[in-house]
């Protein structure tokens, strides 16, 4: 019962609400004047006022938490582990001892370098003490074979000198017969082939190429134009995306090699095709000329000149021979006599061997050996294997028993200090300089913001996505952030102080221009206005309103410039003035927050209906920010 009497009820209030906005219709068509303005209904509305403050633009980047310092500690020598002094998750400190290697032979090195050290000082003393009894005796043996040279130089030529000296002569003098006995067969035979060779290639030159020749250079190109096709084929293939870079560049070499085997093939036919080129038989007829030169030597192949120097070679050679018969002259004489004094003084150094740079020489040698046992005990402490630097041990590589070598890691070390690095898109790296405080929030603690610095901005994008690599160090003292955990940075990408701002719900679209609902005296104005930034609540703007300026925030959608407007809780009747005769007023009564005189009032918090029966449209969507 009561659901048919609310259908009937509703059907009266539409009925009103159609006959008042006829009325509406009519007065606006017949009548005019200031009837017809004063009909105007009065949109309810709401309202803000225009603020300044500051505002500012963030965006979200989200990275992984990296350690700051990521080492593998490998040995510094190589050895066997025997000890591993900590393990994954330990805590560690600079210089603590991480593994100990084995030291059996380390230590014996040190031994070793300690007996060097040793050797050194005792030559060190023996050299400040003088000659040893041995050197002398060695000195001494040295003047008695300097003696015995200087008695055989004064004596005459050994046999065996004096063979060897007849034996050059009688070469000499069989050397002259065979130039004075003219040409052997076997040279001329050789030149007179060659030019025989000659001639055949200058006539071949001149006749030009045979067809089998021409046919053999064509099906060489053939098979090269082939084969650059199968390697252009091959190319394409393997300069795919999907493939890795070297298999196209290797692809791109083969094509290349390819190419050029064409073109030297194709050179080659037109070199055999083309009539010879004067040069070419210039060449080759001088080829023949030279041919005819060898063979004319080989027929007379010894010169008046070449029968003077075997001449002159049998006269050194029985000179020589003369010289092994009696082979020493005042000049040996003399050299064996400077020998014998040279011998004289190295005696006399013997027995006094080591002089002031002797000493300092085994000084140095004496350091020289210091040096070797100082790198020993340096290796034996590195057979420990201590901490870089303050961190943690993320990984263990290597267990007792295993080799370690200095390329071979046993741990890996993180530092304490956390590092985030975020890919920053070119738009937005102009808002990022090094040293500049931002935030990070992480999932794994909502609500908690952690403070951090930009510690380094890369210097050129990555060729691929066109972004900046963007490092920043967070503020970890309590060692929440951990490496490997998702973070977020919010980057402030544009901010003002003393920003001219509305709320964001207050700016419509009208065609392509923003704008806003300006309220004076009971009206509103369209005001186009020029956005700048936005946050989650307001909007900058540049300019088209000022600071006190009221703006309609809700119902904008039955609003044109010159509308009567009423701020929502505010009474009927006072800047919009009386209503028309012909309104619906009261048909319904006030219901759920309907306005006085509405024609179907306000239900759920909807805009009143207008003259014509249409309901508001809700607000606007927030435009895009400028910047």
């Amino acid at each position: 019962m009561r659901g048919a009497r609310a259908q009937v009820i509703g059907r009266l209030v539409l009925v009103g609400a159609l006959l008042t906005g006829c009325s509406a219709i009519s007065g606006r068509n017949g009548g005019g004047g200031p009837a017809n303005q004063a009909g105007r209904q009065a949109t309810v509305v709401t309202v803000a006022k225009v603020t300044a403050g500051p505002i500012s633009q963030t965006a979200q980047y989200s990275g992984t938490v990296q350690a700051g310092d990521s080492v593998n500690v490998v040995p510094q020598i190589a050895g066997q582990i025997v000890k591993l002094d900590v393990d994954v998750g330990s805590i560690v400190k600079k210089g603590q001892v991480l593994a100990e290697l084995d030291k059996t032979t380390l230590q014996a090195q040190v031994a070793q370098a300690e007996a060097g050290v040793e050797t050194a000082q005792v030559k060190l003393a023996q050299v400040k003490a003088g000659g040893r009894p041995e050197t002398v005796a060695q000195a001494q043996a040295n003047l008695d074979a300097a003696r015995a040279k200087l008695a055989a130089v004064q004596a005459e030529g050994r046999p065996e000198t004096v063979a060897q000296a007849q034996a050059n002569l009688d070469a000499a003098k069989a050397k002259l017969a065979a130039i004075k006995a003219g040409p052997r067969a076997e040279s001329v035979g050789v030149a007179k082939a060659n030019l025989d060779a000659a001639k055949a290639k200058l006539q071949q030159l001149l006749d030009g190429p045979t067809p089998d020749q021409v046919a053999a250079a064509k099906l060489q190109l053939e098979q090269a134009k082939d084969q650059l096709a199968a390697v252009q084929a091959n190319k394409d293939g393997q300069c795919n995306p999907r493939n890795p870079s070297y298999l196209c560049e290797a692809a791109q070499a083969q094509a290349l090699a390819a190419e050029t085997a064409v073109n030297v093939a194709a050179q080659n036919l037109k070199t055999l095709t083309d009539p010879p080129t004067q040069d070419a038989i210039n060449q080759a007829q001088a080829a023949v000329d030279a041919a005819e030169q060898q063979y004319k030597l080989a027929l007379a192949p010894y010169t008046d000149s070449d029968v003077a120097q075997a001449q002159a070679a049998v006269t050194a050679a029985q000179q020589q021979y003369q010289l092994a018969k009696t082979p020493y002259t005042s000049t040996d004489l003399a050299q064996a006599q400077a020998a014998v004094d040279a011998a004289t003084a190295q005696l006399a150094l013997a027995q006094k061997p080591y002089t002031d740079l002797d000493i300092q020489a085994a000084e140095v040698a004496l350091k020289q050996a210091q040096a070797v046992l100082a790198i020993a005990q340096a290796n034996l402490k590195a057979a420990d294997v201590v901490a870089p630097f303050d961190g943690v041990i993320s990984a263990k590589l290597l267990s007792p028993g295993a080799l370690a070598t200095p390329q071979t890691p046993i741990f890996t070390l993180i530092s304490n200090q956390a590092q985030v690095q975020f890919s920053i898109e070119q738009a937005r790296i102009g808002n990022i300089t090094v040293g500049q405080t931002v935030n990070l929030t992480a999932n794994a603690f909502p609500g908690k913001v952690f403070p951090a610095k930009v510690t380094s901005i890369s210097p050129s994008a990555d060729p691929k996505t066109h972004t900046f690599t963007v490092s920043v160090v967070p503020q970890n003292d309590s060692g929440d952030l951990r490496p490997g955990m998702f973070v977020n940075l919010l980057l402030t990408v544009a901010s003002f102080q003393n920003a001219t701002l509305v709320p964001s719900v207050a700016i419509v679209q009208r065609g392509p221009q923003s704008v806003v609902f300006v309220v004076t005296d009971g009206k509103v104005k369209l005001q186009p206005v020029t956005l700048g930034i936005s946050d989650d609540k307001n909007t900058q703007i540049v300019n088209g309103v000022n600071v006190g300026d009221t703006v309609v925030t809700s119902g904008q959608a039955n609003l044109s410039d010159g509308s009567p407007v009423r701020v929502a809780g505010q009474q009927a009747g006072g800047a919009t003035g009386s209503r028309p005769s012909g309104a619906a007023a009261g048909a319904t009564g006030s219901r759920t927050g309907q306005a006085p005189g509405a024609a179907t009032g306000e239900r759920n918090g909807q805009a009143p209906a207008s003259g014509t029966g249409r309901r508001a449209a809700g607000v606007s969507p927030t435009p895009t920010p400028a910047g």
